[in-house]
């Protein structure tokens, strides 16, 4: 116990609590992704094939979730550093002429809007129109498969790291006196 003591003794209060929200709250993003160019294709409309994916990789242990290969929809966020999902449409004349999920930095979409890069990860939808009369709508979400169907899948840190983090604290704490 005495090592514990001196690494987290130099540590302070605050140092101690973001390391605790940080093990807590460490999870790699997963997002839909696919792609439609017409109104109804199956990245809009396949729910069932989408949520049968998410249930699929989320049963998988995190040593298979790495291996990215056989899905349709299923892709990790964290290789890229994305932080956010995102669904984004693209319609002119009522025409959709792209229905894109995916992973994204919340700053990068297909039209380089400024009122688009304000849009925030609260899964409401953000449009602004382009020159050429395209209208371009894109909404932001922050936790895995937020861009489609949701499935009952279990929350972002299990048992074992919720108390991996507690002990952390505690650890923090008791070095502290």
């Amino acid at each position: 116990m005495a090592s514990y003591h001196k690494w987290f003794a130099h540590l302070s209060i605050d140092k101690c609590k973001s390391l605790f929200f940080s093990v807590l709250l460490a999870k790699d993003l997963v997002c839909y992704g696919c792609t439609d160019t017409q109104r109804g294709g199956d990245c809009q409309s396949n729910s069932k094939g989408m949520l049968q994916e998410a249930q699929a990789h989320m049963a998988k242990t995190t040593a298979q979730q790495n291996v990215q290969s056989g899905t349709n929809y299923v892709k990790r966020c964290s290789y890229d550093n994305y932080t956010y999902c995102v669904i984004e449409t693209i319609e002119n004349r009522g025409e959709v002429h792209s229905y894109i999920r995916d992973c994204s930095d919340g700053r990068s979409f297909s039209e380089d809007s400024s009122k688009l890069k304000l849009t925030k990860p609260d899964n409401q939808t953000t449009c602004a129109y382009t020159l050429q009369g395209y209208l371009i709508c894109v909404k932001l979400c922050q936790t895995s498969f937020c861009n489609g169907p949701i499935a009952h899948i279990s929350s972002a840190c299990p048992l074992t790291c919720t108390l991996f983090s507690f002990v952390l604290l505690v650890l923090c704490l008791i070095s502290r006196y």
